[in-house]
């Protein structure tokens, strides 16, 4: 996120994290989805809605970057597309967490994989934090979805913790 900082407006800011948080949920998605695949157990079906979740977040999160009123009103193509740049930046760790994980064939090395960027979508937070900076009632709007997606998140990561335990343990 300091790297975000750093860069434009407070409207740069958010389209940033939420391009960023938006492409990490469909990388995990596509993990877990992958993870559901590979395991023989109970786990399984439990797997697939994760992926599923973070599909759902993924496009949530699409509506947020597009809808955003203040985005929309105040960049341009050229800022959007600097926007993007800029998240691409960011993701650069996070993608080479994924690229490795995509070939994994054991269970337990794709669980931490996907523990691994889990950790990583910590920008939500601070996607947050910079909507509420904001305090306007669009940014309240905002804040509460992304709220509940981060409580979601918090369940899944425990979940996940959990199917890791058990994948160790066999």
């Amino acid at each position: 996120m300091s790297n975000i900082a750093g860069f434009g407006t407070l409207e740069h800011n958010v389209a940033i994290a939420l391009g960023i948080w938006e492409h990490l949920e469909r990388m995990l998605g596509e993990l877990y989805d992958r993870l559901s695949r590979v395991v023989f157990t109970p786990e399984k079906i439990l797997l697939k809605y994760m992926s599923e979740m973070c599909e759902r977040h993924a496009e949530y999160i699409a509506r947020l970057y597009y809808e955003y009123e203040a985005m929309e009103k105040r960049l341009s193509p050229e800022e959007l597309r600097e926007i993007d740049k800029a998240s691409r930046k960011v993701l650069r760790d996070v993608e080479e967490v994924y690229l490795r994980a995509r070939n994994l064939l054991d269970p337990l090395e794709l669980a931490l994989a996907i523990e691994e960027m889990e950790k990583m979508c910590d920008v939500v937070r601070d996607s947050y934090s910079i909507l509420r900076e904001h305090g306007d009632d669009e940014a309240w709007y905002i804040g509460k979805l992304i709220d509940m997606i981060t409580s979601e998140t918090r369940i899944r990561r425990e979940v996940l913790g959990e199917v890791v335990k058990r994948l160790g343990s066999r």
